[in-house]
């Protein structure tokens, strides 16, 4: 049973859809879509991914939705505390269920150890300076055992050795972040901040990462209130870059 405020009270259910992000775009265009309404997808034939990357699922096995919020109170220039919100709840959501470690992988992919079992993408809209919607598609893998050779890829039947039960796993999943919705709203953004980076994958770690002007060697210090991630070099400098200008070396 469901045990949330208002997160999952309104459920959609679609059998094949192309993307749950898009259909929520249009229905939010038509009408008056409730806070916190769920959009679940039997089947997601183009399930978006971050870079423009389409995003596939076996039908039937794995969590595809999306989720409408209303954060009313944030400015555009704070949008991406949105991001850090829900990655925190399915992080922590994770943590409860697989002996691995649990990690944010910037900006707002999922990881058990190494290996990615969620996909995250919001798409934001405003009006003037007010933030109308935030609709955030999730694809968490669940039951599915067979990637496609894909590598560093896990699911929760991978990890745990049996299958679950999509619905209790959503709903689980929901409550977690209605907590870190509503502990946002009483608490506003650093301490949501602090503990993201604390969360993040090779956090204050000396990488290599791929750029738009080549490699680097440095380690993440930061993650700015756009969205920006903030790397300081073996040699001391801070550099700054978008999701579409770095990529990690594993």
């Amino acid at each position: 049973m469901l045990e949330t405020l208002y997160i999952g009270k309104s459920i959609i259910e679609l059998d094949v859809v192309d993307s749950t992000n898009n259909y929520a775009s249009k229905l939010v265009a038509e009408m008056e879509v409730l806070e916190g309404t769920v959009l679940i997808a039997h089947f997601q034939g183009e399930g978006k991914g971050q870079r423009g990357n389409v995003w596939t699922s076996e039908p039937g096995k794995n969590l595809t939705f999306s989720l409408v919020l209303k954060p009313k109170k944030v400015s555009p220039s704070e949008a991406f505390v949105i991001s850090k919100i829900v990655s925190l709840a399915i992080c922590k959501y994770l943590e409860t269920v697989v002996e691995e470690d649990v990690f944010i992988k910037w900006p707002n992919d999922i990881y058990v150890g190494e290996k990615k079992i969620c996909g995250i993408l919001i798409e934001n809209q405003f009006k003037g300076k007010n933030f109308e919607n935030a609709i955030i598609g999730i694809g968490l893998n669940v039951n599915q055992t067979n990637f496609q050779n894909l590598p560093r890829v896990t699911s929760l039947i991978l990890e745990l050795k049996k299958e679950l039960e999509l619905r209790s796993v959503l709903e689980v999943l929901l409550k977690s972040i209605e907590i870190f919705y509503l502990r946002f709203q009483r608490e506003g953004i650093s301490e949501i901040h602090e503990e993201y980076l604390t969360n993040l994958l090779f956090i204050d770690e000396m990488r290599r990462y791929k750029t738009s002007q080549g490699k680097i060697i440095g380690k993440i210090v930061n993650v700015l209130s756009n969205g920006k991630v903030e790397i300081e070099t073996k040699e001391g400098q801070l550099f700054n870059f978008d999701i579409k200008e770095l990529a990690f070396e594993f």
